[in-house]
């Protein structure tokens, strides 16, 4: 879809994808194995992602870009927010949450006081110890082929 909401209060498992924004209001729970993503394919496009304060994310959230764009998309962790799983952005992210497992961005992003900083995370946490040993997610380089299953689905 080109915008997905997500409202205050949804508790579920999903996987949403968006041309342009994707919004997980705050107080969510995303359970496993949840995926939010954006992808992006023009310049065109300026396609951003929030998790809103206080929600839970257990699986995925992502950004794709088709190719390099000089503005590229962005990712905000809002205050309070806690992905348990992997944080994949292509562009920007904006971490003022918790992320356990695996967290790969181009570039962080910091407001505060007033100012913005390139590079820099304030309260934040990653910690990839805390990640789940039953935790699977997607492939996304060729070493560790081992193949398992996240969910069953009757």
């Amino acid at each position: 879809a080109p915008t997905i909401i997500i409202q205050s209060g949804f508790s579920g498992s999903l996987q949403a994808f968006a041309f342009d924004h994707l919004h997980v209001e705050a107080n969510c729970q995303l359970t496993y194995p949840s995926v939010a993503g954006t992808l992006r394919q023009s310049e065109a496009q300026i396609t951003r992602l929030t998790i809103g304060e206080q929600s839970r994310v257990e699986g995925m959230v992502f950004s794709y870009e088709a190719k390099y764009f000089r503005q590229g998309a962005k990712i905000q962790i809002q205050q309070g927010a806690k992905i348990t799983g992997q944080v994949y952005a292509s562009g920007v992210l904006e971490l003022a949450g918790t992320g356990y497992g695996n967290v790969s961005c181009k570039q962080f992003f910091l407001r505060a006081g007033g100012g913005t900083y390139d590079n820099h995370l304030l309260n934040a946490v990653i910690d990839r110890s805390r990640l789940p040993k039953h935790f699977v997610g997607p492939q996304s380089t060729k070493q560790g082929k081992t193949q398992e299953i996240a969910k069953w689905i009757e």
